[in-house]
C-alpha cells in the first residue's frame, strides 16, 4: 500500500515574501491534492459503451503482416 504523502499547505499572511519557491510548493500542494481526490474517488481502467470502447482487433495486411487496429474509446490511468 502506498504511503499517504503529507500536504504543506500555502499560508498568505501580511508581509510574506512569495519567492518562486514559495509559489513552486503552491502549485505542487495543489496538483497532490488533485491527485489524491482523484484516487480516491475515481477509479481507473477503460470506460464502457464509450464510442468503440477501445475494441482491439487484429488483421493481417498484404505482406501478411500483423497489425492491431485500436478503437476509439476512453480509458484513465493510475496517475
Amino acid at each position: 500500500m502506498e504511503k499517504t504523502e503529507s500536504f504543506k499547505r500555502a499560508n498568505f499572511f501580511p508581509g510574506l515574501k512569495a519567492t518562486p519557491t514559495f509559489w513552486n510548493e503552491m502549485e505542487e500542494y495543489h496538483f497532490k491534492k488533485e491527485k489524491l481526490y482523484n484516487s480516491l474517488f475515481h477509479g481507473y481502467g477503460i470506460v464502457p459503451d464509450y464510442k468503440q470502447s477501445l475494441h482491439v482487433q487484429a488483421e493481417k495486411t498484404k505482406g501478411g503482416i500483423l497489425t492491431l487496429l485500436v478503437g476509439s474509446g476512453l480509458a484513465f490511468d493510475s496517475e
